[in-house]
């Protein structure tokens, strides 16, 4: 085959795709055309789909009436969709749905037209004639199912193979097919006189994500922050006016239990070593339970926040909105030690002697904000990327980190990692474990240690993790702690420039 019939093999339905919006209405029952959307609200979920809910107004006849609905997406799951009137003049029943899109599937459009007459055009001419069998577009062996046409005189082409066609006419499809998406309601109506519907359904092809940014400036003491959220609409329907709902699942806040082979094809344990036995665990700033463990989640809702403006998303669109621009916002650069890491072959047991000595150096450097109304903000921000800047004497700004940003409530903190600290180092050793009470009772004790190279005395936030049991107490510790939360405890010890400082303590579990 030729590489110009190739091309016209794949670009025949093409042609078949272009030849307008219509339906066939059902003559069993009185037909009845819903209005356009009104009032629409988007709860868009970050795993990929979306929930429409929408009004319609809609005249119909006492008895047995067919809902045409126009305006939906190809990507609807028809499966989804619940109609709830809005009680003026009676209940309305939905008896029978279906959800009819031919040129989502060409092959539902050849079967409409079989026994009615279509043209074929081919490097031999033009051809009219009756369809007598619909090719089969997906081919079963290397075969497939012929095009065939019977012709004014008797005869019968056949087109053994799609690739021969160039282009497919349907005579009259605006009113022979539905080359839009169209939902049809089969439904019992107690009354005369119109109706207002709230329609709902689920579709594929929605996405949203929250990125923020940063820029200190000299000082490092205050910045500019903007918070915005990206909304994606690739389900192939329009939205005007809509209100927009981000929900945040479990499932969307954590990676999958392996890598898409379509996004990562040459992905091995050997370049990823976090994949082997499910990852390894690591506590994080502020995180009550460890991270970077992989893990399957559910799609529960967890969160949601509203956009404050009504938003036009049309189809294919992927549109910015601002959720807050501020000039200036206090900010707080911290260093943190959260020395305990865990080893990714051992699974955590209350008792085990080993549990939780494996340990890391590095020194975290920190940004952090409040989420107040009187710097501009008051209202729960949504997880995202933060993107810090710097600004030059000459206004222009370099960006010196990036980071995931966790939900960040209404007065609380938001943080954000930068990078390690230069010239700070920490080492975490535990000194014993010991048995008070077999298999009830048992003391742990550690030592902390932290080294300061730079020419200032620095904070450290050392945080600890009493990851064994929730029933314990701090039997000794030779620095002030608070507990910041469940099982977490958190020292603050100022470190000498040039010099080093230990922090000691022992912690007694009862279970």
């Amino acid at each position: 085959m030729s590489a110009d019939r190739q091309q016209r093999g794949r670009g025949w339905l093409l042609t078949a795709v272009v030849l307008g919006a219509g339906f066939l209405a059902c003559t069993e029952a009185r037909a009845a055309e819903a209005s356009a959307p009104k009032g629409v609200t988007l709860t868009i979920y970050d795993v990929g789909f979306g929930q429409v809910t929408e009004l319609r107004n809609v005249s119909l006849a006492s008895g047995e009436n067919e809902i045409i609905v126009r305006d939906i997406p190809a990507t609807l799951d028809p499966s989804s969709v619940s109609l709830a009137p809005i009680k003026e003049r009676g209940g309305v029943t939905v008896q029978q749905q279906r959800f009819l899109y031919d040129l989502g599937d060409p092959g539902v459009l050849f079967n409409r037209y079989l026994g009615k007459p279509i043209g074929v055009t081919t490097d031999a001419g033009k051809l009219e004639g009756v369809l007598a069998a619909s090719p089969d577009l997906q081919p079963h062996g290397g075969q497939r199912a012929p095009l065939a046409l019977t012709r004014g005189d008797g005869s019968t082409v056949l087109f053994l193979d799609v690739s021969q066609v160039d282009q497919v006419h349907f005579p009259k499809a605006a009113s022979q097919a539905y080359l839009e998406p169209t939902l049809l309601w089969r439904t019992q109506s107690p009354s005369e006189g119109p109706q207002r519907l709230r329609l709902s359904y689920l579709v594929d092809g929605f996405s949203w994500n929250a990125s923020y940014e940063m820029i200190v400036g000299d000082t490092e003491q205050d910045a500019y922050l903007s918070v915005r959220v990206g909304l994606a609409n690739e389900t192939g329907g329009s939205y005007t006016k809509a209100r927009i709902r981000l929900a945040a699942t479990e499932r969307g806040g954590v990676k999958p239990m392996l890598p898409e082979a379509q996004e990562t094809p040459r992905i091995t344990l050997s370049s990823d070593p976090s994949l082997r036995s499910g990852g390894a665990l690591q506590y994080r700033y502020r995180q009550k339970d460890p991270v970077f463990e992989r893990m399957a989640a559910g799609v529960g809702t967890l969160r949601t926040y509203d956009v404050p403006q009504r938003v036009d998303l049309m189809a294919g669109e992927t549109l910015q909105v601002q959720l807050a621009s501020i000039e200036s916002i206090p900010v707080q650069k911290f260093y943190v030690y959260d020395g305990v890491s865990f080893d990714r072959f051992r699974r955590p047991r209350r008792n085990d002697w080993n549990y939780g000595t494996e340990m890391h150096t590095a020194v975290e450097t920190r940004i952090e904000f409040q989420n107040q109304k009187n710097y501009g903000l008051g209202f729960a921000l949504p997880p995202g990327v933060l993107r810090l800047y710097e600004r030059r004497d000459d206004g222009s700004v370099n960006l010196i980190g990036e980071d995931n940003i966790q939900a960040v409530d209404v007065d609380a903190w938001g943080h954000a990692l930068l990078g390690p600290a230069r010239s700070l180092t920490g080492e975490r050793e535990r000194l014993s474990y010991s048995e008070v009470r077999p298999l009830h009772v048992y003391d742990e004790s550690f030592e902390i240690r932290l080294k300061n190279e730079t020419d200032e005395d620095v904070e450290v936030r050392v945080v600890e993790h009493l990851y064994r049991w929730p029933e314990y107490e701090i039997v000794q510790a030779d620095l002030e702690y608070d507990e910041t939360d469940p099982q977490t405890i958190e020292f603050r010890p100022i470190v000498k420039a040039g010099s080093s400082r230990q922090i000691h303590y022992t912690v007694r579990y009862n279970w």
